[in-house]
């Protein structure tokens, strides 16, 4: 029966080490580049559509939850606040945004917001909605 000397065993083990520390690396990463991306607010239930078409992912996202309650890009403000937000992150003024809204607000609080984003020139609003299910 042949061992194995000591030396050679460590010497596997040392090799290790490396393999180890790029793991480690790329779990810290992922774990760090998944919290940056913006998440969506999950209380809002949006209304169905039997649209097939899905809508790319946004540069701005404006939320709307069924408290009436504002988030633009996952940060919280106020309707009056929109306007000057806007203004801020595009001073151009050729703005698109999407919007989702909770299927519980009536029209005319839809028509409200989107009377401030027509107000703040924005040029296209995209209406997010969930699928059908058939």
């Amino acid at each position: 029966m042949t061992m194995i000397p000591e030396r050679q065993q460590k010497s596997l083990d040392e090799s290790l080490i490396p393999l180890i520390n790029i793991v480690f690396l790329l779990l810290i990463f992922f774990l760090i580049a998944g919290q940056i991306s913006h998440q969506q607010d999950q209380r809002i239930q949006a209304p169905e559509s039997a649209s097939e078409n899905t809508a790319v992912h946004p540069e701005w996202m404006l939320e709307m939850a069924s408290d009436r309650g504002l988030r633009l890009n996952g940060k919280r403000i106020d309707l009056q606040q929109l306007p000057a937000q806007l203004a801020a992150l595009n001073p151009v003024g050729n703005q698109r945004i999407s919007v989702k809204v909770d299927r519980a607000l009536l029209a005319e609080d839809l028509d409200k917001l989107l009377e401030v984003l027509r107000d703040s020139g924005v040029l296209s609003v995209t209406l997010l909605t969930r699928a059908t299910v058939q």
